[in-house]
């Protein structure tokens, strides 16, 4: 009998050790300081000169070579939008964007008669983002490679802002930096012959 007493002894003292050693692990603490919150970009520029964009609603028409004020704005960054989206299938997410607010539009281009069907994008940033791009927008769109459009081709134009994620994690009050710079969407065009 006395094996089995010792035997219980060294299964209890086994059990004790095994959830006491769990109490006195490191104290370890994922803390994340990114600006999150959206700020918006009130000016931009639409670089080239021979082009104009007008919204189908007729709310706004922006002019090639021409700054502008922001006549609305969406929210690329944050939920619906950014979930799943990135340079590799930005094209066929128009459909995204026109859920989060982006406005469609008709982008003609000088010397053709046709305009072509457009959804603009003008985003708001998160509050941590950096740079020019999160300053204002700076569209400029690639002439040729848009006349592909009246090809049956859809087409995308963008630009990035780069945002810092600031976190850390803590082990036993030592801070060890995770963040990094990351980057997303400030604007997007997307034009079609057809409407999109």
């Amino acid at each position: 009998m006395k094996w089995v007493k010792a035997f219980t002894t060294l299964i209890v003292t086994f059990i004790f050790w095994f959830f006491a050693s769990g109490c006195f692990g490191p104290d370890i603490r994922y803390v994340d300081n990114t600006d999150y919150s959206l700020k918006q970009i009130y000016k931009g520029k639409l670089v080239n000169k021979d082009l104009r964009i007008v919204a189908k609603d007729g709310s706004f028409e922006l002019k090639g070579g021409e700054m502008f004020d922001s006549p609305f704005f969406c929210d690329l960054w944050p939920g619906t939008f950014s979930r799943g989206v990135g340079d590799k299938n930005i094209v066929e997410s128009y459909q995204k964007a026109r859920n989060v607010g982006c406005k469609e539009v008709l982008i003609y281009i000088d010397g053709r008669s046709e305009p072509l069907n457009g959804i603009l994008a003008l985003s708001r940033v998160y509050g941590s983002a950096f740079g020019p791009a999160s300053h204002a927008y700076f569209m400029k769109v690639d002439t040729n490679r848009l006349m592909t459009a009246y090809d049956g081709n859809t087409v995308v134009f963008y630009e990035k802002a780069k945002w810092e994620k600031k976190s850390a994690r803590i082990v036993d009050g030592y801070r060890r930096n995770t963040g990094g710079t990351n980057n997303y969407y400030t604007w997007v065009l997307w034009a079609a012959y057809t409407p999109l």
